[in-house]
Order: structure tokens, then sequence, then C-alpha cells
């Protein structure tokens, strides 16, 4: 108290005291990496917040990786109000995957072109009489080379005499991701090439392979102190998750006791569920989607037509939304959406590409996230798993999301009631009774908001003691149980006629 005992004057005096208003923040801080182009008015390696998508886009280039990531993002998690970027640059010896578009013949009817390219949609008109070389240059001038026009696709093309040769804007691996196909809604959907006119697609990666991944020690040092629950990385590679893990343990980073920051990466990756389970990255603190595909070197093909990283974030904001909120509550069924502007919007591969029921429960028993599908091409969040795969000993294991989150908000709230409450307290007979009672009450109205249960197994399982070597340390043991999620509901129909 400030008011001294010495102070006579009468009669009423008021002091504040704001340590009962601690509560720890909800808010689940966002962090999007990927890679930039140059002209933005940001910098390389340098967090910046944001607000929106478009000012990703000034600071880092519009189109640019970065950018449409967080076009993904903030379309699928529209609360988020602490949001951040790092701004990548392409590594300086890195190769940017190609592919090619060639165009033959001549159109005898009026039509148009139709090509999706990374889940964009460009159309092209074409009238009778048309030759393939008219056609390619037109569509060449949709896609300029990248800093010279605006150019919101993920690619640039180069004509010559009816070939389009496709380079991606980023070098590394994400241009391998790139897919590109015409009529991808087919006849039925009104699209079909006109007669006359033949188009011969080489998937990007085929033509040259993109390969070398941005080195990510300095933009992972530039965000070092700072808190995210969300953390979107777009690279796969394994130094990229080496990296991941060290920014992330239990004994050195951002989970270590010292730090207790929190959080989890999310990432993405396409490939077949052979090559997928291949990756196994054993690392708790990451979740990485499976995108159908193959990503054999040479005959690279993504079956989504949105790129990996884009569903990736995506699927991290639809979570985030719903964690953020209720960290117990499980995402599936969570649908993934586009953006009011078109820039960005969702569609399931082609029904016989899709992972079946049998591969997606072999991913998940390998520690990687999957979607689902509906009938009519939506996708929705099936299985946040995180890549934790096996124990110390070589034990199998599996984790999801969900008591990840639980354990941050649980052990945020658990430091703010003792340091509201201990902030400044001398050790007596009654202490450690005292900070036993008050994690009770803090996991009883836990319970409350149903992320853990039963407070009368967690006070019998609690022991609160003064340290036997430091007597100004107390000890706190307990066993909390988490909610857990409805995952499986295992149905037996005993018939009798």
């Amino acid at each position: 108290m400030a008011i001294p005992t010495s102070h006579k004057v009468p009669l009423f005096w008021a002091e504040m005291n704001y340590a009962g208003a601690v509560s720890p923040s909800t808010d689940g801080p966002t962090l999007i990496m990927g890679q930039r182009l140059s002209g933005g008015t940001g910098s390389a390696n340098s967090p910046a917040q944001v607000t929106s998508a478009a000012e990703v886009a000034g600071l880092h280039g519009r189109g640019s990786q970065v950018h449409r990531e967080a076009i993904a993002y903030f379309a699928n998690d529209p609360g988020a109000g602490d949001v951040w970027v790092v701004g990548v640059e392409d590594a300086g010896a890195g190769v940017a995957a190609t592919g090619s578009i060639v165009f033959a013949g001549t159109a005898t009817e009026d039509g148009a072109i139709h090509l999706e390219i990374g889940g964009q949609t460009l159309t092209y008109a074409v009238s009778t009489g048309d030759a393939h070389t008219a056609i390619s240059a037109g569509i060449e001038a949709l896609l300029p080379a990248h800093g010279v026009t605006p150019n919101d696709y993920p690619l640039s093309a180069s004509d010559a005499a009816g070939t389009l040769t496709l380079t991606a804007k980023h070098k590394g691996e994400t241009g391998n991701g790139i897919d590109v196909r015409d009529n991808p809604l087919k006849t039925a959907g009104g699209q079909k090439t006109p007669a006359g006119i033949t188009v011969t697609i080489t998937p990007m990666g085929q033509g040259v392979a993109g390969a070398t991944n941005p080195v990510l020690t300095t933009a992972i040092a530039a965000v070092d102190g700072m808190d995210f629950d969300y953390i979107f990385m777009p690279w796969t590679d394994a130094d990229s998750l080496s990296d991941y893990k060290a920014m992330m343990n239990d004994t050195a980073g951002r989970w270590y006791y010292e730090k207790a920051q929190y959080g989890h990466v999310w990432t993405s990756r396409f490939g077949t569920v052979a090559q997928l389970g291949a990756v196994d990255p054993n690392d708790q603190h990451l979740t990485m989607l499976a995108v159908e595909g193959d990503n054999t070197g040479g005959s690279y093909e993504c079956h989504l037509p949105n790129l990996p990283e884009e569903v990736g974030a995506a699927y991290m904001g639809a979570c985030a939304n719903s964690l953020r909120v209720d960290p117990a509550l499980p995402c599936q069924t969570l649908e993934l959406v586009g953006d009011a502007a078109g820039l960005i919007s969702f569609r399931a591969p082609d029904k016989a590409e899709r992972f079946s029921s049998s591969e997606r429960n072999t991913l998940l028993g390998g520690g990687v996230a999957t979607m689902s599908y509906s009938n009519q091409g939506a996708i929705r969040v099936e299985r946040a798993m995180t890549s934790y795969t096996e124990d110390a000993y070589g034990n199998a294991t599996e984790l999801d999301v969900q008591p990840l989150y639980i354990s941050a908000a649980y052990l945020r709230r658990m430091k703010a009631a003792i340091e509201s409450d201990f902030g400044r307290s001398k050790i007596t007979a009654t202490t450690t009774r005292e900070i036993e009672g008050r994690l009770v009450a803090e996991h009883d109205e836990m319970v409350a908001l149903g992320w853990v249960t039963d407070t009368d197994g967690f006070a019998a399982s609690i022991t609160v003691e003064v340290n036997g070597t430091d007597p100004n340390r107390i000890d706190v043991s307990a066993e909390p149980d988490y909610a857990n999620q409805l995952r499986v509901l295992s149905f037996t129909n005993n018939f009798i006629r």
C-alpha cells in the first residue's frame, strides 16, 4: 500500500493497484515470411507490421510470393489484428523454374484460349484466322517480365514464334509448384480451345527445375524476441526445416522456458504420399500440409491449381481464426476461401488426382496435415497434425496442433495469475497453500472455457513446495488434463432381421 500509516488527514483517500487487471493477450500475433521482389518500399529481412495484403504489395512487390501468401491469409483470418511480414530475397545462386506452352495452327472459329496459372484465370480472345504466333505474342504481353509492369501471375512469358517460355517470378523450389493448365473447367464450364489451334504444355520445373531456396539465418534473427503464435514459412528444404526446429525447440528456441514465446510454424509441400512421408522432420512445432502432386526431380507436377504456399497460408489462416477463439476446438471442416478482389480463389484438384481416404490416413500417421474436398470442389481443413512422429526413445507418437495451442494459452494464464497475485511476496507457512489454491482456481476457470477438464483431478495431482536447495524458490508440479477433440466416431451397426 502506497498510502502510509503516518497519514493523519481525514477521511477517504484512494490508490490504484492494477495487478489484478493483468490478463494474458489472446491476440495471437501472426508472422508471414516469403520471397520478395525488388522495387518495394520495404527492406529485405526486416519485420513490418501490416493490416492488409495491399500493404505487403507496397513493401515487397505486387504478386511476390509473400504478397500472395498475405492475400490468402487475410482472406481466411479476417479478424487477425496483429500481423507481421518479412520479405526475403531470392538466393543469389538460385535457379528459376521454367516450363512452356507451344501453340500451333490457325484458328478456324472464334473463341478463346483459357489458361489457369497458379489458380488464376487468364483468358485470351481468339478470332477466326488468328495464327498461333499471334496468339502466343498476345499472351506474352499479358505476362510481362517482373519489375517492368505489374504482374499478379507467379511467372512471366517470353514468345518465340509460337512457343512461350514460362519463367517463375522467383528463384528456388517455389516455381516447381506452379500449376499451368488449359481449359481448367473443360467443356462443362464452357471452355474449349478454338478449332484449328493446338496447345501443348510442359509443366513448370520440367523445362528447368527451380532450385536453391533463400538462406533464412538473417530473417529468423530479425524476429528473435518477437512473439508470434502463427508463423507461416513456405520453404520445406532440409536446411529450412532445420532452421525452423532450431527457432522453435524446447531447449533453446521459442518454447524454451527462459523465452516462453511459444508459437507454431505452418508450411506446405506438394508430392506423392511417399515423397511427403519421407520428409519427416519429427518436429512437434511444425505442421506441414500435404498437397497432391509429384515432386520428383525433372518431372515436377502439382495437381492443386493453387500454389502450395498460398493454400498453406490460407490453411493456417482458417485455423488461426478458430484457435485464437478456442485453442481446444478442432479445425476440421473449415473451408478455405479466396479474397474479395478475386486475385486468389481456391479449387480442389481433379477428383482422379486427389489423395484417397486411405492415402490421407497414411499421411496423418506420418505426421503430415491433410485437406478434404467437397463434391463442388471446395477445400476444407481435415486434420492439422504436427510432424511429431516419434519420441526420444524412437516410440511412435502423434500430436495435433490443439494441445500445443492449449499449452501456450494455459501457461500464459497461469503465469499472469501468479505474477498478479504473488509478484512481491514473502514465503511464509501459508504461501504454498495460497499458491496452490490460486493455481487450482485458475485451472477451474479454464475448465469453464473448455480448454481443460477435471479440476478435482488437477487439485489431487498438484504439489507446491519450497525447493530443498533454494529456500527462496517454490517448485510446482501438476497434471492438467487437456480437452480432447472429437476426431473419429466408430459406429457398429448390429443389424438384426
